[in-house]
């Protein structure tokens, strides 16, 4: 007897029709275009349905049908789509192969690359593309199964960015490098020689001032290999990592580059940094594998370094010079490793984002003195139009906001309400202990937050170093402090 339906409820058109309904829809769109293109809204629409239809399908009706799927599906793929369609066929694929059989997989990676290697062959430049993007995101979301593929997609990456290659395959080609390096295991025995190829191709592409796109590209790729581990950048006791944070912060800093350059070195800094943790398992594996005490310690050197090279320091140069764009790429930056924290469970680690919070305002302290030091001596690089002109009163505008909103949207947001307490206790001790207006500033502001997001206090070591911050600064000889201080004492009372 038929399954009765509750006319009250509202049902999807993919719950109703079924997978093999879409598959026989997109058979006769493929067939009815034979050797143009199919019709691009009427694939568009189809195609989402059809994604939508194998993430609720049965497991026996997707092998019933996978055949005829993939063959319509890699039809569309090999006429050329729009760019959107040709993303929504490959998201088709790899949900196929997850859900259904895996076996075809890896004779149609096989097909991809055999039909981008052919030199006969006379397909456009859209098509060659299209087929790109689809052996991509089959690297990207299926890329553990795929590590003996993975010295044919990078002879094509390398091809697509060879010499005399347009821009759009170059950027496809840095796609590809990309998808292929962070769909690698971390551990695969392919994955350092990967990595390697891949080094070459972003450092080649990182220092062609020639195309913002491009270079915005090639951070991709480093950060797909700090994604994976970067088995490649602990060999050689660090080399490699060194070579790589001194490209992306020269990137950063550069002031010819575009602003989205800038932000996606800055990202890619952060990436770097997690990678470098010591819960990384391909750094501790390179520090087990190295016999060489010296080489081993040197590694260890290196790594216990990249935080401070690649988030503070880049941060601190760029507010003692009041950049603005550097300081704002850089808040990115930091929020983005903030993300890395995670304790047991994929839990945020509330006391490494406390730690944070403080190494931060502990940065501005740094900033500030290095700017007093620097003004006797007429070295401030600050003019009048400068937007940190203000240094000369003490105050750093730009970097204090980021400072602010990285520890309002980033660490209070992701604390837990005991965590949320004890960065209070440290941010009201910080201020206590400050002299630099900008640290106050920014400890300040970040006591308000907290006092609204915790409301009544019942600890009293938070109460009482909140009152100690409040009764030190109230008497301070600079104007911004009292006008904070009475401004939060609003929040406590």
């Amino acid at each position: 007897m038929a399954q009765q339906r509750d006319p009250a409820v509202f049902y999807d058109e993919e719950e109703c029709l079924g997978f093999g309904v879409f598959v026989a829809e997109l058979e006769l769109i493929v067939g009815s275009s034979r050797d143009k293109k199919p019709d691009q809204i009427q694939l568009l629409e189809l195609l989402q349905k059809l994604a939508a239809s194998i993430a609720s399908a049965d497991g026996s009706v997707l092998k019933q049908h996978q055949k005829r799927c993939e063959a319509a599906l890699y039809n569309v793929v090999y006429k050329g789509p729009s760019a959107v369609a040709c993303h929504l066929a490959a998201v088709c694929l790899s949900r196929l192969y997850t859900a259904g059989d895996l076996l075809p997989l890896f004779s149609r990676i096989n097909s991809l690359q055999t039909f981008l290697q052919d030199k006969s062959n006379t397909a456009s430049e859209g098509v060659r593309l299209c087929v790109m993007d689809v052996l991509a995101h089959l690297n990207s979301s299926l890329g553990r199964y795929l590590a003996t593929t993975t010295v044919e997609s990078m002879a094509i990456a390398t091809k697509a960015l060879a010499k005399g290659s347009s821009p759009a395959m170059k950027m496809a080609g840095l796609r590809l490098t990309a998808c292929v390096v962070e769909g690698l295991p971390n551990l695969d025995r392919n994955t350092p020689a990967v990595q390697a190829a891949a080094w070459k191709l972003l450092d080649k592409q990182a220092k062609d001032k020639t195309s913002d796109e491009l270079r915005g590209a090639a951070a991709g790729v480093l950060a797909a290999i700090c994604w994976s581990g970067g088995a490649f950048f602990w060999s050689s006791a660090g080399y490699y990592a060194e070579e790589a944070l001194r490209l992306a912060v020269a990137v950063v800093e550069d002031a010819a580059a575009a602003q989205a350059t800038r932000e996606a070195y800055a990202l890619a800094l952060a990436d770097l940094a997690a990678a470098a943790q010591p819960s990384n398992i391909a750094l501790a594996t390179a520090l087990e594998a190295e016999t060489k005490p010296a080489k081993k310690q040197q590694l260890e050197k290196v790594a216990g370094s990249i935080f401070k090279a690649a988030l503070v320091q880049p941060l601190l140069d760029a507010a003692v010079q009041g950049n603005k764009d550097v300081c704002m790429a850089m808040s990115l930056a930091w929020s983005s490793y903030a993300y890395s924290l995670t304790g047991p469970g994929g839990q945020p680690d509330s006391q490494a984002l406390v730690a944070l919070a403080l190494k931060a305002v502990d940065m501005l302290e740094i900033a500030s003195k290095a700017t007093a030091e620097a003004m006797p001596k007429g070295q401030s690089p600050h003019d009048a139009h400068n937007i940190g002109a203000c240094l000369s009163g003490g105050e750093m505008p730009v970097p204090t906001a980021a400072v602010i909103y990285f520890i309002r949207a980033h660490i209070i947001q992701r604390l837990p309400e005991q965590g949320q307490r004890h960065l209070l206790a440290a941010l009201a001790r910080a201020t206590s202990h400050a002299i630099a207006p900008p640290v106050i500033v920014a400890a300040l502001e970040g006591c308000g937050v907290l006092l609204e997001q915790l409301g009544e206090l019942h600890d009293e070591v938070a109460i009482k170093a909140v009152e100690d911050a409040a009764m030190s600064k109230l008497s301070a000889s600079s104007t911004v402090s009292p006008w904070h201080n009475v401004q939060h004492a609003i929040y406590s009372s």
